[in-house]
């Protein structure tokens, strides 16, 4: 009995320093050579502006449940690969925002993906047209968000709604900061303007991850542009007649 505990001790160590870590190291290198054989794999693609600069790359994942009708899904990432909050994924002809994440490099992450379904769209100070994937709709994404609460009603079921309201998720990064409140923006038929911003609850400590805008019905403009999209909005200048930094006019 020694003698095969010995036996079957050395060729564990052959993988780890221990036996827990070479179980850990065979599993995960069991996982990597069986990760294309699953009917949920899927080669994607994924791109980000983390730091301001697109970047565009490809990875393997697993899709592992569909929520919500199709909306929602669960991804898994190959041992030692990861992406962050705030990066999107596309397969099967999809845009995927990434709103969550768990699990470790060491024993692979998991993501929680929204399909986005819409486009966040306007003309900055400078005249520049800016059109970014968003996920907008009345319900909340991620397991760490929290609702704000803006002029939020009860219906008979006992579930809360916003009055008139939605809400956009989107990658924070450098454009998506310079939105400030009472902004407007086309979404359907409707026009909305910004009255919350949450740029804390899905930030990371590195300044990335995701923005999420409680918006508001307002009226609708003669020179709302719905051909393409993208509302009225009046620009101040940086320097105010009492020498103040606002923006909106």
């Amino acid at each position: 009995m020694s003698d095969y505990l010995e036996k079957y001790t050395k060729k564990i160590s052959q993988s780890g320093n221990s036996i827990s870590e070479s179980i850990n190291t065979n599993t995960m290198n069991y996982i990597q050579s069986k990760f294309k054989d699953s009917t949920t794999y899927r080669r994607a693609k994924y791109y980000h502006r983390k730091n301001d600069i697109r970047f565009d790359g490809e990875i393997d994942i697993r899709v592992l449940d569909i929520r919500r009708m199709g909306s929602i899904k669960n991804v898994l990432l190959r041992p030692s690969e990861t992406l962050d909050v705030g990066n999107t994924l596309v397969f099967d002809d999809e845009e995927w925002l990434i709103y969550d994440r768990y699990g470790s490099k060491e024993n692979h992450f998991k993501l929680e993906i929204s399909k986005i379904n819409d486009r966040l769209i306007w003309v900055d100070a400078n005249g520049i047209i800016n059109d970014l994937p968003c996920v907008s709709g009345t319900t909340y994404i991620g397991s760490k968000s929290r609702q704000n609460r803006y002029d939020i009603e009860t219906n008979t079921y006992d579930v809360r709604l916003p009055a008139g309201q939605i809400f956009v998720f989107a990658e924070y990064n450098k454009d998506t900061k310079t939105l400030d409140l009472n902004q407007r923006f086309i979404f359907g038929r409707k026009v909305y303007e910004i009255v919350g911003i949450d740029d804390v609850t899905s930030v990371e400590s590195s300044g990335y991850g995701i923005v999420q805008f409680t918006m508001k019905l307002t009226t609708i403009k003669e020179s709302d542009d719905f051909e393409t999209g993208i509302a009225e909005n009046h620009y101040k200048n940086e320097e105010s007649e009492n020498g103040g930094g606002g923006l909106w006019g």
